[in-house]
């Protein structure tokens, strides 16, 4: 299932400086939360997602970062790439795909669920959840090159973090078949595949490679992506928006009954993708 939360309307113009404007970003702290909930009148069929997303500072950013007065050229967080600090304090620029950064902007927390509601004939109802939050993941808050002095464009990226090792799938949860399909999709293989595939293109180029075929192996998954933009509307108030780009993936057995009614609710209108290759299948 693809999410998108909120419509993102970029304004381009005088361009800016390349210096993040931590007083904005601040406002970035704490739960955000969206609901999506959609209903076919046919059989009475209801589908529900939601998210919360916590974000919070992360205290070692201010210790191990790069600072704003001497950033390396060519090295923006727009383009995948971050600033490192070597055991010598030595700058240096890596991709945020092939490095490990112990330092970040904030650290972000993810807590998903779906529930189905499906009347007759079909008469489904179940829930799908992470159970709580799970995380803390690593982020930048990379400023993009099309922000103005009226709109100030961030994309939160993931980095690799010396903790990710440690990420763990709640008890409580049922979204995932096994703590492994959770490292793959939400754990440290999750964040890997994320970093390399945060550049700017659609979910459904990056899914297309296990679309109705397994001649590429499982799918893979890319963490919630999302955009904030700060902008100044016609009366001089700052307004803040944001966007989400995410496919919920829901791993239905073949006993299940969604195994089967996951196709018919596509045809319904539903918005659900696939199917994509899971185990061989």
């Amino acid at each position: 299932m693809q999410s998108k939360l909120f419509a993102m309307d970029t304004n381009v113009g005088e361009s800016i400086t390349r210096i993040k404007n931590m007083t904005k970003l601040s406002q970035l702290n704490g739960s955000w939360s969206g609901v999506i909930s959609l209903r076919l009148d046919l059989g009475k069929y209801e589908m529900k997602t939601y998210v919360i997303i916590h974000i919070m500072c992360n205290p070692r950013r201010g210790v191990n970062r790069c600072a704003e007065d001497t950033l390396i050229e060519d090295c923006n967080e727009s383009d995948n790439k971050l600033c490192l600090l070597d055991e010598h304090h030595t700058e240096t620029c890596g991709r945020m795909d092939k490095n490990v950064s112990d330092w970040s902007d904030a650290l972000v927390y993810l807590n998903f669920g779906a529930e189905f509601d499906l009347g007759k004939p079909i008469n489904m109802h179940e829930k799908k959840s992470t159970g709580d939050f799970v995380g803390p993941y690593s982020v930048v808050f990379a400023q993009s090159p099309n922000s103005t002095l009226t709109s100030d464009i961030y994309s939160m990226k993931y980095v690799q973090s010396p903790s990710d090792p440690y990420l763990r799938m709640n008890q409580e949860c049922d979204l995932f078949p096994s703590e492994n399909d959770f490292q793959n999709y939400f754990g440290s293989e999750g964040v890997k595949f994320t970093t390399a595939h945060q550049t700017g293109a659609s979910l459904d180029n990056i899914y297309s490679p296990y679309l109705n075929t397994c001649e590429n192996g499982d799918v893979q998954s890319v963490l919630p992506l999302i955009t904030f933009e700060f902008h100044v509307d016609r009366d001089g108030n700052e307004i803040l928006e944001l966007s989400l780009d995410y496919k919920l993936l829901v791993f239905p057995k073949p006993s299940d009954a969604a195994y089967d009614i996951m196709p018919k609710l596509k045809k319904k209108g539903f918005p659900i993708s696939g199917p994509y290759c899971y185990g061989g299948d």
